[in-house]
């Protein structure tokens, strides 16, 4: 019985550090967007600031709260975490070294070829391009989980 109770207690620590992490994530690339932004306004790189403002709009209008598009933000979020496993996976194989860069970059590619959503990668996009909305929120939480 103590031992349960001792396994209950890591879980809910674990799961308090999973959140906090979480957080201090989407928080510190929060800052690292609108850093970036900073940066590229005061030197004037209008083309790079128009690219990652079509890129945020575009992820903007593909959002709705309807329930067909968060199936579908839910799914490709699900399937980039498999091939960033995958990735992080092939990359702890005590392989040969070219060959656990290649399945590296390949999963990588993969996923952002296919268009998945990453959940870091779009706060860094909308906070880049300074779009907040509440379907940004959503998306980010349905990406998040």
């Amino acid at each position: 019985m103590r031992y349960l109770k001792q396994k209950s207690e890591l879980e809910k620590s674990n799961f308090r550090y999973n959140v906090l992490t979480a957080i201090v994530y989407l928080i510190g690339i929060i800052i690292f967007g609108l850093l970036s932004r900073l940066i590229i306004d005061l030197c004037n790189f209008d083309l790079l600031i128009n690219t990652v403002n079509n890129l945020a709009t575009s992820r903007v209008i593909n959002l709705s709260t309807s329930s067909e598009l968060l199936i579908k933000t839910f799914s490709n979020s699900f399937f980039c975490g498999i091939f960033v496993f995958l990735a992080v996976y092939c990359w702890r194989q005590k392989w040969n070294y070219f060959i656990r860069l290649f399945f590296l970059i390949l999963n990588v590619a993969l996923f952002v070829l296919f268009g998945f959503e990453h959940c870091i990668a779009n706060v860094f996009y909308f906070s880049f391009s300074l779009s907040f909305d509440v379907n940004i929120l959503i998306n980010v939480l349905i990406a998040t989980i």
